[in-house]
């Protein structure tokens, strides 16, 4: 990485340690709908509640406040686009297989 990247390195970086941080687990994280046991960020799941909705809110303001605004491409910037290819895989056809397989990667990678 050239040396003017590294403090947007090291601050990307502080976020994905986050999601390890027990103070802030909670907030962050929930358990992954792919059946892999794993967890992964609130806003790389399909929000099936409005209090499911409110807590991706809290977790991408969380992260925000972390690096006080001013990454504005941190992960959760395509999550929208990750999660539809979960919540409506039928869409996309013939291709709902690669859709489904995207967004399992995206969600258990925390892409």
């Amino acid at each position: 990485t050239h040396p003017a990247m590294r403090n947007s390195a090291r601050s990307l970086a502080r976020l994905y340690d986050a999601l390890h941080d027990g103070k802030r687990r909670e907030t962050l994280t929930s358990a992954t709908d792919t059946g892999s046991g794993g967890y992964t960020h609130k806003y790389f799941r399909v929000a099936k509640s409005s209090g499911e909705l409110a807590a991706q809110q809290t977790a991408i303001a969380e992260w925000s406040r972390m690096s006080y605004g001013w990454m504005g491409r941190t992960p959760d910037y395509k999550a929208a686009l990750m999660n539809t290819l979960g919540a409506n895989a039928d869409w996309y056809g013939p291709f709902k297989d690669n859709a489904l397989s995207w967004h399992k990667r995206a969600q258990e990678a925390v892409l």
